[in-house]
């Protein structure tokens, strides 16, 4: 038997699901305080002020194509480091949908859909089948990134 860790799955749209490891959650935040951040790319329009901080708040559903997205009303923020002992840094998904704590085991893996969007590969882990349905395994350091921004903004 594989061993069972576990994640906490997002729903960033109804029709996309993705995870992240358990320890990167930090906060799952109902009617955020975000504000717009003028000529900022689609997929990161606005900030969250959270715990005094300014956390980039990414709209996942967008880079998936759905540009019809309507106004943030919950957010998961989740933390992650650049290497070993570097201060902890913050990002926050727009979800639509409570996020839920699933077991994970190796005996899940499955490759993504041939039609899952490449920006959105990009940041991709991996992959595991959840309730039948690919979900990916989000890279919140790449997501993060400058490279990121420059690949989603082509």
């Amino acid at each position: 038997m594989a061993d069972v860790n576990y994640a906490w799955l997002l729903k960033p749209a109804a029709n996309l699901q993705i995870a992240v490891a358990e320890y990167q959650m930090a906060e799952y935040v109902i009617d955020p305080q975000v504000e717009p951040v003028p000529l900022a790319p689609k997929h990161c329009r606005s900030v969250l002020f959270w715990q005094d901080r300014i956390v980039p708040l990414m709209e996942l559903a967008r880079l998936a194509g759905n540009n019809h997205a309507g106004p943030v009303e919950s957010v998961v923020v989740m933390a992650y480091q650049n290497r070993p002992r570097a201060p902890l840094q913050y990002v926050a998904v727009a979800v639509s949908e409570p996020p839920s704590r699933i077991p994970v085991d190796d005996e899940q893996i499955c490759e993504l859909a041939d039609d899952y969007a490449d920006s959105l590969r990009a940041v991709t882990l991996s992959c595991f089948s959840h309730a039948g349905q690919p979900t990916a395994i989000l890279n919140l350091e790449r997501l993060s990134s400058a490279d990121f921004r420059k690949l989603a903004a082509a």
